[in-house]
Order: C-alpha cells, then sequence, then structure tokens
C-alpha cells in the first residue's frame, strides 16, 4: 500500500495518497501533508464509518477498527506485531468468484434439462409397470 500511496503522491492525488499512506502505517515526514488532508476529510468519531473509508484489504480487520481511528495510529502507524497479525490473517472475503457466461448458462440449463427429462421417463416408466403389474393381478 505504501507503494501505490508514493505512486499516487507522484499523481498529486493526494487524497488517494494520503488514504493509502494512512493504511500502510508509514509515517514518514515526506507523506504527513496527504495522510493530514486524508484525515481532514474523514472524521474518526465512529471508528466503524472511518474503516469503511480505508481500503478493502484494511477495512475487512473490523476487530481493528478503534485502533485505527486512534490518535496513536495516526502517529505511528502499525506496530511489529500488527502487521504481522494482518499479513498471516486468514482471508474472510473468500475467493472472487467470476460471473457466469452466456455459454454456462446455456450449458447448466441443458444438463438441468435432460436430468428433468430422465426423472420423468423413471417416472413415466415406474407408472407404466405399475398399472401393467395391477392389471394382470386384479385379472
Amino acid at each position: 500500500m505504501e507503494d501505490y500511496g508514493r505512486l499516487l503522491l507522484s499523481m498529486r492525488d493526494d487524497l488517494e495518497a494520503g488514504r493509502m499512506l494512512f493504511a500502510s502505517g508509514a509515517r514518514k515526514p515526506e507523506y504527513g501533508a496527504a495522510i493530514a488532508l486524508f484525515l481532514s476529510r474523514n472524521s474518526r468519531k465512529n471508528p466503524d464509518q472511518f474503516l469503511s473509508a480505508l481500503p478493502r484489504m484494511v477495512s475487512k480487520h473490523k476487530h481493528l477498527a478503534g485502533l485505527i481511528a486512534s490518535r496513536e495510529f495516526e502517529l505511528e502507524g502499525w506496530s511489529a506485531e500488527t502487521r504481522k497479525a494482518l499479513s498471516t490473517a486468514s482471508d474472510d472475503v473468500g475467493p472472487v468468484k467470476k460471473p457466469l457466461t452466456v455459454r454456462d448458462r446455456l450449458l447448466v440449463g441443458l444438463v438441468l434439462s435432460i436430468l428433468l427429462l430422465v426423472l420423468l421417463s423413471c417416472i413415466v416408466g415406474f407408472v407404466t409397470m405399475a398399472t401393467t403389474i395391477w392389471a394382470a393381478l386384479t385379472v
């Protein structure tokens, strides 16, 4: 995130750079103005709301909302312990699923139609056999 923040700074997108640099936990003097701009536009009174203004890879850690919105985090950034915990934390979002294409939907429809046809054939066969057996027994 820090690298992306530096890139945004070089492009003069200070607000977005401040968001990335703040979330990265990096607190270098040259980042101060961008981080201050980001903080001036986002209130930390409600930690959960403030957390939602941060990049998803940080905002998904709801248990850290109080820490991230604190003045200490603003000044010091991530401690080594917290950074290690974040890097080893499992991703609770899960894998990104690719939307089904038209071809995939048609294939699913075809397979379901064939299964329905087989099921109906089995039912018709069972009813035919039952009717034949019943007719033979009642004669």
